[in-house]
């Protein structure tokens, strides 16, 4: 979990972290398509693996990405140096849980373990993500519905300050697939300009990601 701090006082948005950082309701929402080409058939056959490579994407992004770096920390801000994710899971009997899949840059190396934890979270009835880290970031996954607008369930309870990212129903188009992503953040540590950013990078990653060969029969 190594962080720095970071420099608010010197930082070139400084007034937008001082005006949202005390709202009662700081963080933005924005909800798109996104083109991710033809992973889902680069991914056919292969277990778990469109969820874990779109997974594995979003994290490799936001790892690039300063600002979904960012964290506050009493009256300050402070910068991770990597980022893991969080993400709910489906059990057979449709309730769910939540795992932990720490982040590696390498995909096939980040989906044999991440195939470990979801093993071991079918076995063992599940745990739950990050354990109150800071270090994450939030995923959930609606596979069954291609969604155009998307709100998160809130509490003054729960940290704000970590970015929340789903993913819907991929749909066929003429050129390959899109899948809606939706994706939020607190206002005090970003803006639209680096989640669409985000949005840019998640697309390319998803597009050209490379996957590891199905297991034969």
């Amino acid at each position: 979990m190594a962080a720095r701090v970071f420099d608010t006082a010197n930082w070139s948005r400084r007034w937008a972290f001082e005006f949202f950082k005390d709202y009662d309701q700081p963080c933005f929402n924005i909800c798109a398509e996104v083109d991710i080409g033809t992973l889902p058939e680069r991914c056919r056959g292969l277990p778990h693996g469109f969820f874990l490579a779109s997974l594995h994407a979003a994290l490799k992004v936001a790892n690039r990405l300063e600002p979904f770096r960012l964290r506050l920390e009493e009256d300050g801000v402070v910068c991770h140096d990597v980022v893991h994710g969080g993400s709910a899971v489906l059990r057979e009997d449709t309730s769910f849980g939540f795992c932990h899949f720490s982040y590696q840059p390498d995909f096939e190396a980040f989906y044999h373990d991440a195939c470990a934890v979801l093993a071991r979270f079918h076995h063992d009835d599940g745990g739950e993500a990050g354990g109150g880290r800071a270090d994450m970031v939030y995923f959930s996954v609606i596979p069954w519905v291609a969604f155009t607008s998307f709100a998160h369930a809130s509490s003054r309870h729960i940290r704000r300050d970590i970015p929340r990212l789903v993913f819907g129903k991929y749909t066929k188009r003429a050129a390959g697939y899109v899948m809606p992503l939706s994706v939020e953040v607190h206002h005090a540590l970003m803006d639209g300009y680096h989640v669409g950013c985000l949005f840019e990078e998640v697309a390319v990653a998803l597009q050209t990601m490379v996957v590891p060969a199905a297991p034969t029969p």
